[in-house]
Parts: structure tokens; C-alpha cells; sequence
């Protein structure tokens, strides 16, 4: 299968940058870019907890598969496929998760929310509009939440099933590679840039453009069955990452060419619909 080769973007002093405007277009078309950071040590703290939360409980970074997250719509989530999980509320990091923890999770999201903001702003909606459409007018928030996910080896499955996500940007964190995308009706690898999360754009941003001259498309994605290989000691494929999208109680937009937002659908039920069509179980904790 081959390669990709995506733009790099990075953030300069609150800008989201690329070498040219070509290559900023291309991450929109694309659905996909490279985003670079400078998490330094604390990208080996989040490591080590996404390769040991769903462990029994022995320290600081095991025994999160086992907590009950009452208070949270997410939480954790053993799947049908090779994936366990968990989704976390922003809101609730601090109080389920160790400090380094919440620095991995604040960084990654200011990260994402500088990409979705300078998005939106470079393709001309107005700072009004860009309140509406991220749900943030009287002091509002997204709905954005953490992911940790392990994919068992040991489970004769794929790995995530093909899907596109639902919110507006999703940054992720891989110790393998096993991502795919699909790109003019071709699966092309996804594969690790030192120095770099991917961004993925979901379908908010895809439904919210796509009467604009520069849409911006969601990535239909997938990740490859990964196996244990015991005979190298090596571990098994994990990610970690975050989330920026409608929360379920709010309306999707979609903008008309003087880009401005017009209804589209209510998220929750755009969200059910998807999950039925794509087949796989919508969020249990979600009327």
C-alpha cells in the first residue's frame, strides 16, 4: 500500500503555518495534515499511559478500564473490534487523570483549538459566526474530550473500523503505524512524522464548507489489525489524542456563499444517523 505525503503544518506564535498556501490548501482537500509539536518528555508520559490504562490497577497509570466515569457521557468503552477505549470530557481530566496527564491533554487541545480557529478565520467566517458554529456564544463550550485507545492484538478483528469523525478536528498520537486513508477511492498508509500529531479533519468542518470555494474534507479512516509480537518484546499499537466538535445538544451549520451559518441538523441526530449507517453503536450514555 502506499505512502502518503502529507503537509506539515506547526504553530507560530498562535498561527497555524505551512510552508506555502498550496500546501494549507492541500491539508484542507486532503482531510489530513501533519501538525508539529514540541511536547518534549511529557510525550513519553502520555505514551505510558496510553500503553497501560486499561490494565489492573498496580499504579498511577493502570485500572482506568475498571472506573464507572458516572459523570461523564463517555467514558470507557471495550469494542467490537481490536480497540478498548476511553473518552474523556475536558471538564473532567483533572479530576480522573494525574497531572502530566492533563499538561499531555491541554497541550494537544490548545493545538487543535488554534487549527480549528485559524481555519476558520483564514476561510473568512466571521469571529460572530466562528462563535455560533463552535458552540461557544455566552461562554459556552465544544464538546471536547480526550481519547486513549488500545488495540488488542490478541482479537482476530481490525483495528478501528472505516469511519469519518463527526466533530471538527481530532489530533492524534500513534506509538505505530496502522492508520489508513482513503484518498480518490484508494486506502493509503497514514504513517508516523517524528516530531509531529496528525490532524484529522471530521465532518463538521466537511458540512460547514462544503458550499465554499475552499472546502474542507473529513477523512474517511480506518486502522489495520495489529498483532503482538512477543518474540521482539514489542507492545501493542496505542493511540492518544483529542477532540473539538459540536456538543450533541447543539445545531450543525452549514455556511451559504456569503459564509454565513445556516441550520443544517440537530448534532444528536446527525450523530445517530451516522452510527447506524456506518454500524456501529452510538454513545450509550446520550439520550
Amino acid at each position: 500500500m502506499d505512502e502518503l505525503q502529507l503537509p506539515v503544518g506547526q504553530i507560530i506564535s498562535g498561527k497555524l503555518t505551512f510552508k506555502s498556501k498550496n500546501e494549507f490548501l492541500a491539508a484542507l482537500k486532503l482531510g489530513v495534515f501533519y501538525l508539529r509539536h514540541n511536547l518534549g518528555s511529557l510525550l513519553q508520559e502520555g505514551e505510558d499511559f496510553a500503553g497501560n490504562f486499561y490494565k489492573p490497577k498496580e499504579n498511577l497509570y493502570t485500572g482506568y478500564a475498571e472506573l464507572e466515569y458516572e459523570d461523564s457521557i463517555l467514558g470507557y468503552e471495550d469494542r467490537p473490534e481490536q480497540v478498548e477505549q476511553i473518552q474523556l470530557e475536558r471538564n473532567l481530566w483533572n479530576k480522573y487523570f494525574p497531572e502530566s496527564i492533563n499538561d499531555v491533554l491541554n497541550y494537544m487541545y490548545n493545538l487543535s483549538d488554534i487549527v480549528a480557529l485559524n481555519v476558520l478565520r483564514e476561510l473568512n467566517i466571521s469571529s460572530e459566526n466562528i462563535e455560533i458554529v463552535l458552540g461557544r456564544e455566552g461562554g459556552k463550550q465544544s464538546l471536547e474530550y480526550c481519547i486513549f485507545n488500545h488495540f488488542r492484538g490478541s482479537k482476530k478483528d481490525i483495528g478501528f473500523t472505516t469511519h469519518t469523525d463527526s466533530g471538527f478536528i481530532t489530533l492524534i498520537h500513534s506509538n505505530k503505524s496502522g492508520l489508513e486513508g482513503e484518498f480518490s477511492s484508494k486506502w493509503k498508509d497514514i504513517n508516523i512524522h517524528k516530531g509531529c500529531f496528525t490532524a484529522i479533519f471530521g465532518d463538521s468542518f466537511e458540512i460547514l464548507t462544503k458550499n465554499l470555494q475552499t472546502p474542507v474534507k473529513a477523512l474517511l479512516h480506518r486502522v489495520k489489525s495489529t498483532t503482538k509480537n512477543s518474540s521482539e518484546n514489542l507492545s501493542e499499537r496505542f493511540s492518544f489524542g483529542t477532540y473539538i466538535g459540536p456538543r450533541f445538544d447543539m445545531n450543525m451549520y452549514c455556511c451559504n456563499k456569503n459564509k454565513e451559518p445556516i441550520f443544517h441538523q440537530k448534532f444528536i441526530e446527525f450523530s445517530k444517523v451516522k452510527a447506524k449507517k456506518m454500524g456501529y453503536e452510538f454513545h450509550s450514555k446520550v439520550a
